[in-house]
Order: structure tokens, then C-alpha cells, then sequence
């Protein structure tokens, strides 16, 4: 992992995890399962420390041609590291989206898998609704941004959106800015989970083509929020 100066990087105030007690009921989305286990992880098992549902719901996570069986691994990898996070199989989801073939809007299948986020809300009636930052590098990640604030524009009840920063740029400091007037940016300090977040990570590395290393992480995630 590239090593970035200190100086160069931007640290964001550190909040306590009793922090992630204003969020309620949360669904957490991600177009694959990596980017929750890494980027949000330690916010989802302190969720469910203080006893609120959790819903976790990956658009894609297959290959772009995927068969029966490398689909089928993917998503018990998924189901086995999400659960060390303290989420039943029961509480996640998969649309399927073939991973390079996610729908962009006005493209074919957008409105479709827009209907099925909200099925999704309409589910679990979350108060927050967790979402990987946007970087428009990341068409995938970028289909499941558009599609996501789409699902939740149509939902019927107002949600909050917090957007987890992925941990390649947590480290980096890169998609990180400092606070402004439109959003605020913020650490969470997630010590109390850590074990629980670095073995999530060491079961997916057995199925899955995970690269980084447990111990890379820090011990804390990075979130902004967008004033409404």
C-alpha cells in the first residue's frame, strides 16, 4: 500500500463510537462487499453492539461473466464476513449486477434497480442509509451512488445519507476535504471493534480477492454528510 506523509494527509476531528448512536436503523449499501467490510465495517458492528438493525445490500460483487458457482462463492464469502460484524444472513442482500455492467442513469435498468433499493427501504425503514463517498474514477461505484440517492429521493419517508470515505483513501487522505459550510467530515474511533473488523477481513480474504491486509487498518473510518 502506497505511504503517504503525515503531513500530507487530512485528519478529520476524531468522534467517540457512542457516535453511531444518532444513527437509528441503518442500511448499508455498496456495489461490492469489500467496500462495506473496509470502509464501514467497524460502524456496522457498533450498530449492532447497541442492539439497532442493520441491513447490509451489495448491487453487484460477481465477475463481469460470472457462472453458478463463482457467484455463488462470492456471496458466501460476503455472508461469512458480514456476519462476524454481528449481520445474519437474513439481514443482507444481493442484487446481482454483474460487476463492469452496473446501470448508469438513463441507461437500461437503472429504474429497475432503483425500484429494488427502495423495496429495500421499504423493508427495513431505515433513519440512516450509509454510502460509499463518491469518486467519479469508479463506474460501478458511481452507478450505485446515482441509483441509491435515486431510491431515496422517491422514498417516502425523509432519510439521513452519511457517505463512508473507502479505506485506500482514508489512508491517503485522498476524497477527504476539510469541513465546509455544504459538509462536515469526521473520524470515528471504532478500537472497540477492531478485532471484530480484522477478522471480517482475514474470512473474506479466504474466498475473496482481497488484498489488504488487516493490518493496515487504522483504527478508526472516516465519514462525511452533506447538509440537506
Amino acid at each position: 500500500m502506497t505511504q503517504i506523509s503525515q503531513s500530507a494527509r487530512v485528519k478529520p476531528l476524531l468522534y467517540p463510537s457512542a457516535q453511531v448512536y444518532d444513527w437509528g436503523t441503518t442500511l448499508a449499501v455498496a456495489p461490492y462487499p469489500d467496500y462495506q467490510i473496509l470502509g464501514c465495517g467497524g460502524s456496522l458492528a457498533l450498530l449492532r453492539q447497541m442492539g439497532y438493525r442493520v441491513r447490509t445490500l451489495f448491487l453487484g460483487g460477481g465477475p463481469p461473466v460470472p457462472t453458478r458457482d463463482s457467484r455463488q462463492a462470492s456471496e458466501a464469502a460476503s455472508l461469512v464476513a458480514i456476519a462476524q460484524l454481528g449481520i445474519s444472513e437474513e439481514a443482507s442482500a444481493c442484487l446481482r449486477i454483474q460487476n463492469g455492467r452496473f446501470p448508469h442513469q438513463n441507461d437500461p435498468g437503472f429504474e429497475e434497480s432503483t425500484r429494488l433499493v427502495i423495496n429495500e427501504l421499504q423493508e427495513l425503514e431505515p433513519d440512516t442509509v450509509l454510502l460509499p463517498k463518491l469518486t467519479h474514477d469508479q463506474p460501478d461505484l458511481l452507478a450505485t451512488w446515482q441509483i441509491t440517492r435515486r431510491a431515496v429521493q422517491q422514498f417516502a419517508s425523509p432519510l439521513r445519507i452519511i457517505e463512508y470515505v473507502l479505506l485506500e483513501q482514508q489512508l491517503r487522505g485522498t476524497a477527504v476535504t476539510k469541513p465546509t459550510a455544504e459538509h462536515t467530515v469526521w473520524r470515528l474511533d471504532i478500537k472497540e471493534v477492531m478485532d471484530q473488523k480484522a477478522e471480517a477481513v482475514q474470512l473474506f480474504q479466504k474466498c475473496a480477492m482481497l488484498t489488504v491486509s488487516p493490518t493496515d487498518m487504522p483504527s478508526w473510518e472516516v465519514y462525511v454528510e452533506y447538509a440537506r
